[in-house]
């Protein structure tokens, strides 16, 4: 199994390399199965989005029927990296962010 380090370098590497347009890039999530597979979310904003702040208990003004969660940007674009235990990228999806 190779280390956590190298594991999000790979899978951020990977992405970016695919989307060269994203910006503003963000690890969200790292979970390594028992068989020592990496599942990695990163997260980033795409070219000519701008950044927009959700006051608590507030809407985002970019879409009113959206519903977001403190914390969570409507505008971010989530992809899950999956790899296997060498450090192979085995995958990259799309990652839903489901809010109540």
């Amino acid at each position: 199994m190779i280390p956590v380090q190298e594991a999000v370098r790979i899978a951020s590497d990977y992405v970016k390399a695919l989307f060269p347009d994203g910006r503003d890039w963000r690890l969200e999530e790292v979970e390594v199965s028992d068989d020592g597979a990496w599942d990695i979310t990163v997260s980033y904003l795409s070219a000519g989005t701008g950044s927009v702040t959700t006051p608590l208990g507030k809407e985002p003004l970019v879409d009113p029927f959206r519903k977001t969660a403190i914390g969570i940007d409507p505008r971010r674009t989530f992809k899950s990296v999956e790899l296997d235990p060498q450090g192979k990228v085995k995958a990259v999806r799309i990652r839903p962010i489901v809010v109540g």
